[in-house]
């Protein structure tokens, strides 16, 4: 048996058009390809877990009673670089609905959170997935959902995003040769953030997330896999970051001290390409800490939070554009 590498292993998905059917056609109109594709990722931490269902009974001994198998499930996070490509399928699967429309010579994808489930078992539309880990056989995730995306730019790096991923079931696959989709990531050279439709020169990093809060729940149908996945709570929007202290920053301070709900925007254009651009605007938000302290001799900086307020006006917490 040979030594696994991660360097030697792969990620591919494919969306499903409904929960249990897996390797179906596509749904839009600017992915042909009816097959699974297969990304580049800088690591997962998808793992399978098999609850334990506990004998309750006294009987008159000190050691612990035997355990049942319980409700069994995958579940962890799938870390890459920001690409239009990969980013635009896990986007669709975490915002629960995409729209694209042709701009020119290029497709434009909108996402915004979908309000209503997806089908009755399901809140969000589901993937099939296939991880392979250096040796031995693949392993093939169905019924699988991306249930948040959280995307984090600091200062002289890549885009990087962490998508949770939930699946109903697992099995083994023979291991293929894949033909990777390569694609150059947004990098900070090319961001620019704006709030309250201001420019933003001081920020070191900027952290942005939606999570769908959605949980397997269990049924009495004969099987020990969910029998649906659905909400939990409501949706979140988390913004975090860290911005010096100057003039402005102070006047970040005023806003988290007055509760005053600033639009955000961050921008970033591709540096391989001039159509492959990604827009993420949070239309409320609102500081929810903002510690300005002093800690040492060095320059004085913030490390604030914030949560995307819901806007009535255009009925999202969050919204993402790609051109592609």
């Amino acid at each position: 048996m040979s030594q696994a590498y991660g360097t030697l292993g792969y990620f591919g998905l494919i969306r499903q058009n409904s929960y249990g059917a897996y390797l179906t056609n596509p749904e839009s109109a600017w992915d042909p390809s009816a097959t699974m594709r297969f990304y580049p990722i800088l690591s997962e931490a998808v793992a399978m877990e098999i609850g334990q269902l506990e004998y309750g009974q006294m009987r008159g001994l000190m050691a612990e009673p035997n355990k049942l198998r319980g409700q069994e499930f995958s579940q962890g996070d799938v870390v890459f670089e920001g690409t239009p490509d990969l980013l635009t399928l896990v986007a669709r699967g975490v915002f629960g609905q995409e729209s694209a429309s042709a701009a020119g010579s290029f497709w434009q994808h909108e996402f915004l959170p979908r309000q209503v489930d997806y089908e009755p078992r399901i809140a969000l539309p589901p993937y099939s997935v296939e991880i392979y880990r250096g040796t031995g056989a693949a392993h093939r995730y169905l019924d699988s959902f991306f249930t948040s995306l959280r995307l984090e730019l600091a200062g002289d790096g890549l885009l990087q995003c962490t998508a949770r991923m939930i699946a109903r079931t697992t099995s083994e696959a023979a291991r293929i040769t894949p033909t990777f989709q390569v694609q150059t990531p947004w990098a900070w050279s090319g961001a620019s953030l704006t709030l309250a439709g201001s420019g933003i020169p001081d920020f070191q990093n900027i952290m942005i997330s939606l999570d769908q809060l959605i949980e397997p729940v269990p049924r009495v149908d004969g099987q020990t896999r969910p029998g649906s996945f659905l909400r939990s709570a409501a949706q979140q929007v988390r913004v975090s970051g860290t911005i010096n202290v100057d003039s402005y920053g102070a006047q970040q301070f005023a806003n988290y001290f007055n509760r005053t709900n600033l639009t955000l925007q961050l921008f970033i254009a591709s540096l391989a390409t001039s159509r492959d651009s990604l827009t993420i605007q949070v239309p409320q938000m609102r500081f929810t800490r903002f510690p300005l302290i002093i800690s040492g001799p060095t320059r004085v900086t913030v490390a604030f939070d914030a949560e995307g307020v819901y806007d009535t006006d255009s009925r999202y917490a969050m919204r993402k554009l790609t051109g592609t």
